[in-house]
């Protein structure tokens, strides 16, 4: 669930959709196993708390059986923060009222500007560091160049940036 499309991207939304779709499942199951005690707010907060906690031990064992398990961990974890969390939010806020409603709505309201932040704007951003080292068997100035961390499957205008920048370093 990403603001872009790549190579990638079916294979990530596959996860995303599993990792949601079976939290959505496991919630489903646990609101039917509390449905009617205490009212309907608090059968929905139970529910997605309880859902939460049955659905991680899950989630680590179907991800232990895949290929590049450390990987899927994090992308469980970043689409569980800024994709169930805040629907589960904006589903229980509907129950509520009053203070309540308004927090929960805003803590969906966060999480959603932390994903936009994250994988729109961030990663558009270049940084560039200089650094000296000065040690006393380099008898003449050496500049080196490292480039990490482009992320990418084509080049675009933050490559072309860095390029430019790059190259006005003269390596």
């Amino acid at each position: 669930m990403n603001f872009y499309w790549n190579d990638w991207s079916p294979l990530n939304l596959s996860y995303d959709l599993a990792f949601v779709g079976g939290f959505g499942v496991v919630w489903l199951l646990c609101a039917l196993l509390f449905r009617g005690l205490r009212g309907p707010a608090q059968s929905a907060g139970r529910s997605a708390l309880l859902a939460f906690a049955l659905h991680f031990p899950l989630s680590m064992i179907f991800i232990a059986a895949r290929p590049h398990a450390g990987f899927l961990v994090v992308h469980y974890f970043w689409t569980m923060l800024t994709a169930a969390l805040p629907l589960s939010c904006i589903l229980i806020a509907r129950r509520w009222s009053g203070a309540a409603r308004a927090a929960l709505a805003l803590a969906a309201f966060a999480l959603l500007l932390l994903k936009l932040y994250a994988e729109a704007i961030e990663p558009r951003q270049l940084q560039t560091d200089h650094f000296a080292i000065e040690d006393r068997r380099i008898s003449a100035p050496v500049r080196i160049a490292h480039i990490t961390d482009l992320q990418t499957d084509g080049i675009g205008p933050m490559h072309w940036q860095a390029r430019q920048q790059l190259r006005s370093f003269q390596p």
